[in-house]
């Protein structure tokens, strides 16, 4: 009897660790077209596909690296080594770090959740003339994203209350906190209480 029940207990616990790996693993590491297939977690292209050259045999350290090569080159079935080209890129995803492509540059999204927050930033140029040298200093606006649409706007309590429409609790307190002020200092802490709330998960596996 006691070993039946000591049977049962190890076969919970392996499925507990199996959920728990599998609800740990989104967003998936790759490179993604586009915003659904970022959502339903199906990269189009994973770091193994990578290379910094036309013949397949310089593989990449990192997604982040082969961004910064010329022709991006990867992997794809039978069709041997090609390249990007002029394919869309929506991000990518590396060491489960979230990276939105937006106007030529890569952004990173600090706040990952139904409701997303990042940095948009682009440097400065010194000067027609000299377009590839740029200041030290950059032009910052902060974003919230719509996990359920892609939808990007800016980081100001109207969007956030949008946002929040189908949480009424969450929007009658944050309502009540009056003025703008007031709100655009907790607009964080009620990202953070929303998203905990109602958890982001793989399109594939919503219901």
């Amino acid at each position: 009897m006691r070993k039946n029940s000591t049977f049962v207990w190890i076969v919970l616990f392996l499925l507990i660790c199996a959920t728990s790996s599998a609800q740990g693993v989104y967003p998936i590491d790759g490179v993604y077209f586009s915003f659904e297939s970022f959502r339903a977690g199906t990269p189009e292209l994973v770091k193994d596909q990578l290379f910094r050259d036309s013949k397949g045999a310089q593989p990449v350290a990192s997604i982040k690296q082969w961004f910064t090569t010329q022709d991006l080159y990867y992997t794809s079935g039978s069709d041997g080594v090609a390249s990007m080209m002029d394919k869309p890129v929506w991000g990518y995803v590396e060491n489960s770090a979230i990276h939105v492509f937006l106007n030529g540059r890569f952004h990173k999204i600090l706040l990952f959740g139904t409701i997303s927050y990042f940095k948009e930033s682009y440097p400065i140029v010194k000067g027609q003339m000299t377009p590839v040298v740029t200041d030290a200093r950059t032009t910052s606006t902060y974003r919230l994203m719509d996990m359920h649409t892609g939808r990007i706007g800016t980081y100001e309590p109207g969007r956030l209350e949008t946002l929040m429409r189908d949480d009424e609790e969450l929007l009658t307190a944050f309502r009540a906190l009056g003025s703008a002020k007031t709100k655009q200092r907790q607009m964080y802490s009620f990202i953070e209480r929303y998203n905990k709330k109602h958890p982001i998960l793989p399109t594939t596996t919503e219901k």
